[in-house]
């Protein structure tokens, strides 16, 4: 049986909808439920944060509990893509249940929470020679409420991360877009100059009750006729160590977990593991492939050691080429780096600017096209504007989500936004 197309009952549908609208009213206690069909506010092409979405991070005890789990009583959808076993095999594999101090609680799939919803009409499946397909993915971070509510009030995010990438047959991806879209043009536009970050309609109190409704039907129309390719695991262990895991999910229904690519060759570790003073190490080739070798170890030295610093005009300006090209969804794909290296470019990057400005200078100059530039049709629409909370920091790994109470947006994922801009304009 196909644990992946099972058809959800109708209680878990509604238990999901009420979820996602609670979650608002809870946000937004006021305003009507929503604008009339002629609104003369409508957006007329899609923007950055239609296809990008992050929500909120709650600052209550009810906001949390708002929230859609990755498990539990109320998310029988969601266990059609990742049941209670494949979520302990997950943990099993990266030992985040024996290793980290929030195990007893990460353990419980209840604690995970949707918190980011990203979809892109062609996206690249690793290991298919360029082949893409219609994908969305589901961002789940731990939010406990009781251990992290601190003096302040502030509710935080563990620095854990679970994906969910379901892919979608063009035609059914096609009626999802058209849907959304359709739903989209009964609320305002967003400003091109917005920096993608929280859904600004998600923070407004006249239509935030009205847009979460919309949004909830979204996720349904997408768990329905979605498959889960890959799940993703993103978390840090004590001692301040990562581990990434990727596996896929077979015809049973089964985790197969991939070996993480080397530039060596190797292929014995299924999990990348690595820390601030070692990451970088495993990074293949991007094409174009700067002169020398790839070393984006330097580039994330920086901050942390010497290595940067003493490394030399000519391998500074090589590290910060290698920095723009993992940066630049059309030069590097997902399997062009290990996972470490992709997901702390960007702060390395940050730390770069801050110190060393004039080697970003140099690597635009030694290759104009290493650096992703907004496409001329988009520059209306959205702006390459990183409006992270944590630039330069050493130990955030985060793409699209939060560290603790810090938004994280990586240049990466806003650069990825674009390309599925123009990939819908087209």
């Amino acid at each position: 049986m196909n644990v992946f197309f099972q058809k959800p009952t109708a209680g878990s549908v509604v238990k999901l909808i009420v979820g996602f609208t609670l979650a608002i009213v809870v946000f937004a206690n006021c305003g009507p439920a929503g604008l009339q069909s002629e609104n003369p506010e409508a957006p007329t092409q899609w923007g950055a944060h239609d296809v990008s979405i992050l929500y909120p991070l709650p600052q209550s005890q009810e906001r949390l509990a708002a929230l859609v789990p990755l498990g539990g009583a109320d998310s029988t959808l969601l266990s059609t893509h990742l049941n209670l076993v494949q979520f302990e095999s997950l943990l099993t594999h990266t030992g985040l249940a024996f290793e980290s101090e929030w195990g007893q609680e990460l353990s419980q799939m209840e604690n995970w929470k949707l918190l980011a919803l990203r979809l892109d009409p062609c996206s690249e499946i690793p290991g298919q020679g360029g082949v893409c397909a219609p994908q969305a993915r589901l961002s789940f971070q731990p939010l406990i409420s009781e251990d992290l509510l601190r003096g302040s009030g502030q509710l935080n995010a563990l620095d854990q991360n679970i994906h969910l990438t379901l892919n979608f047959r063009e035609e059914d991806f096609q009626e999802i877009l058209d849907f959304w879209w359709e739903k989209r043009k009964q609320f305002p536009g967003v400003p091109g100059s917005t920096p993608l970050g929280v859904h600004p309609i998600l923070e407004n109190p006249e239509h935030a009750r009205a847009f979460s409704i919309a949004l909830g039907e979204l996720l349904e129309r997408l768990l329905e006729t979605g498959r889960t390719q890959f799940v993703g695991a993103m978390l840090t262990l004590n001692e301040a160590a990562w581990v990434f895991a990727i596996a896929q999910v077979d015809a049973s229904g089964d985790l197969e977990f991939l070996n993480i690519p080397k530039v060596e060759g190797e292929s014995t570790r299924q999990s990348y593991f690595g820390t601030p003073q070692q990451t970088g190490h495993n990074v293949n080739a991007v094409a174009p492939r700067p002169q020398g070798p790839l070393s984006a170890e330097l580039v994330a030295q920086s901050g942390i050691g010497q290595g940067f610093e003493k490394a030399g005009e000519r391998a500074q300006t090589t590290a910060v080429e290698a920095a723009f090209l993992l940066l630049n969804p059309k030069t590097a794909e997902v399997a062009d780096a290990d996972c470490v290296s992709c997901h702390t470019v960007s702060q390395s990057l940050h730390r770069i600017a801050s110190r060393f400005p004039e080697s970003l200078e140099q690597a635009v100059q030694a290759n104009p096209t290493a650096r992703y530039s907004l496409p001329a049709e988009l520059e209306s629409r959205m702006t390459l504007q990183n409006a992270s909370e944590t630039k330069g920091d050493a130990y955030v790994v985060r793409m699209f989500g939060y560290f603790e109470d810090q938004l994280v947006v990586s240049q990466r994922t806003i650069n990825e936004t674009a390309e599925v801009l123009r990939k819908l304009s087209n």
